[in-house]
């Protein structure tokens, strides 16, 4: 499988999608991502060049991803704080995505506002996406399955007038979120260098993502093209306010606190609902 992530600033696909892309580089998929800007002006602590900004992304990739995956970085190199997208910045994104044909793509939604970039980028790779099946040549190439970043469903953006979306997929980055944690210190000129701070940024954000659904932390994505299957899919993961392993949580919460007669009555409704 191949997955491209296009993100607007040098820390992005890291920040919103860190864990997702090592799970996949886990399973052996091609990972590509593409950074839009420098982030020179926009995310830069003192001094700070280019050059340095691509180191960054490197390191902070190497903590995700082992040597042995298939993995390409991509550097745009446009100016930031504002990025305003020209019809040149398109056809090149166009290019890109016939030529490396993922079968996932990652991008920030359009109506995001977590920063104005993020939006305009997002915008950008729709119209890349539209423009790679319908533009002149031999490799046009359509993107099947395309998520945007959950950091649009935020209060931010409803102040700008746009209706917050909820992710309707939630990856389960339990098992990779220490790996995701050390990604994002690679970003010192952002200020990321401390660990316990962004343990506590985690236990925020990707563990408020999946609180909720009853996941230890989470990344959240909201898909642009609706599920096509023949049948209707199911999800993988059994967790949640209303799944199983939740309802015999609760029981036995129950059960703990209760006397011979409580006892005796949670048995006799349990044969109850065997019986049914």
């Amino acid at each position: 499988m191949r997955l491209m992530v296009v993100g607007a600033h040098p820390a992005d696909a890291v920040d919103c999608t860190g864990g997702t892309i090592a799970q996949h580089a886990g399973m052996g998929d091609e990972i590509n991502i593409v950074t839009v800007t420098d982030g020179l002006d926009s995310h830069s602590k003192g001094t700070c060049t280019m050059e340095d900004k691509r180191d960054e992304v490197y390191e902070s990739l190497s903590k995700l991803i082992s040597l042995s995956v298939s993995l390409r970085l991509l550097f745009m190199g446009l100016k930031d704080e504002p990025f305003m997208a020209r019809r040149s910045n398109v056809i090149y994104l166009v290019e890109l995505i016939r030529q490396y044909r993922p079968d996932i793509l990652i991008t920030h939604h359009p109506n995001e506002y977590a920063h104005w970039d993020h939006a305009e980028v997002g915008k950008m790779v729709c119209r890349a996406l539209k423009g790679a099946i319908k533009r002149p040549g031999d490799d046009k190439w359509w993107v099947n399955n395309v998520y945007f970043f959950a950091t649009q469903f935020r209060p931010e953006t409803a102040r700008i007038g746009y209706t917050p979306q909820p992710p309707n997929v939630l990856i389960d980055i339990s098992e990779s979120v220490g790996k995701k944690v050390k990604a994002m210190c690679c970003f010192k000129s952002q200020g990321h260098d401390d660990e316990e701070a962004m343990w506590r940024r985690m236990n925020s954000m990707e563990k408020e993502m999946g609180r909720a659904d009853g996941l230890e932390y989470a990344e959240g994505f909201i898909s642009y093209y609706p599920a096509k299957e023949k049948v209707l899919p199911m999800s993988s993961i059994n967790a949640g306010f209303y799944s199983k392993a939740k309802y015999e949580h609760i029981w036995d919460l129950g059960v703990t606190g209760m006397g011979t007669t409580g006892r005796q009555t949670f048995g006799r409704l349990k044969e109850e609902e065997r019986d049914d």
